[in-house]
């Protein structure tokens, strides 16, 4: 590869950064990323669009991130980058605090893979013992929740953020 080839691709490089860097100032002025968890901010996100609901104003509620105000049932949500190799995630909040787990699966360009709606009733017996005595889960076991995005209620203006991994 030549020197024009190479200064070429640097170029691309760096007008790519450049856009993910107006991306990211434009997704905090709107509200979407509020911490340093990009990912976790991306999630709630999400789940807040797709389920038509709220995240609370306050970033620091005890177990849970979205409330529905139909029935009032509190979510906590995490989300994870697909990792064919990585399939587990440690439950760092009190099941007691909220009555359904959402797990969201992200693509390499952060779109919806998968989206899993467990109740806290079912998560119990899915959770395991981690070395640290910390609770966690591997999502293949929450296969039975898996939810398709198209049946909720938000789906429609979220359609374009969405990949259904069949």
């Amino acid at each position: 590869m030549g020197w024009e080839s190479m200064q070429s691709l640097t170029d691309n490089a760096i007008e790519a950064v450049k856009s993910l860097s107006r991306a990211i100032r434009e997704l905090r002025a709107a509200g979407v990323i509020r911490s340093r968890r990009f990912t976790g901010d991306l999630g709630e996100w999400y789940v807040e669009q797709l389920y038509n609901a709220e995240r609370p104003r306050s970033q620091t509620q005890k177990g849970w991130d979205i409330l529905l105000p139909e029935c009032g049932e509190r979510l906590q949500v995490k989300t994870q980058s697909f990792d064919p190799q990585n399939r587990w995630n440690y439950l760092d909040s009190d099941p007691s605090l909220f009555d359904r787990l959402v797990l969201i699966i992200l693509t390499d360009s952060l779109t919806i893979r998968n989206l899993y709606d467990i109740p806290t009733s079912e998560l119990h017996s899915l959770l395991r013992v981690g070395k640290e005595k910390k609770p966690y889960y591997h999502w293949d076991d929450f296969a039975p929740w898996r939810v398709d995005p198209r049946k909720l209620p938000g789906y429609n203006k979220m359609a374009d953020l969405v990949e259904i991994e069949s």
